[in-house]
């Protein structure tokens, strides 16, 4: 090989030097993967949670009442999966008593359901339009979480089991 008359001296210094610049960078670029990770991971998980939600939050109940004799009265409900996924193990209740009133197996995407019950009751003080008071329903989505809806309740109960 011909001599072009550059020499380079590099010394044992600068050779330890640049091989803990290298380390400390690669160092950086593992940090910031890992950080990375863990954002996207959260955000995922929050968006599922939200998707949940927002599912939850797509299934409607509707309910009407006639007076029978002897304070009987009958209830006709309609539940509605407006969501795009399944509901299963579907549980009609009157929310105070805790009673189950009507079990229903699946409810498809964009299915209504009417069914209907009877209970008897003296009118509810504080719920005078529904005279047993408020009626919920309980499903379990496709994720199995176990969901409580009613009048204002929209309310995942496998949050409840994380928090105990």
């Amino acid at each position: 090989m011909p001599d072009i008359g550059i020499h380079i001296d590099v010394s044992d210094a600068a050779l330890v030097a640049a091989a803990w610049v290298q380390a400390l960078g690669t160092l950086v670029a593992l940090i910031a993967v890992v950080v990375t990770v863990f954002l996207w991971k959260r955000d995922k998980g929050q968006s599922e949670k939200d998707q949940r939600l927002a599912m939850a939050r797509s299934v409607a109940l509707q309910i009407d009442h006639e007076a029978l004799t002897g304070g009987v009265w009958r209830f006709k409900f309609q539940i509605t999966n407006f969501g795009d996924y399944p509901i299963d193990d579907v549980n009609v209740y009157l929310a105070e008593a805790n009673v189950d009133c009507k079990t229903l197996s699946t409810v498809v995407p964009k299915q209504t359901i009417s069914d209907y019950f009877a209970a008897s009751s003296p009118v509810h003080p504080q719920h005078p339009d529904c005279p047993i008071g408020p009626i919920e329903f309980y499903f379990t989505d496709v994720w199995g979480h176990r969901w409580r809806r009613g009048v204002g309740v929209c309310e995942d109960l496998e949050d409840h089991k994380e928090e105990l």
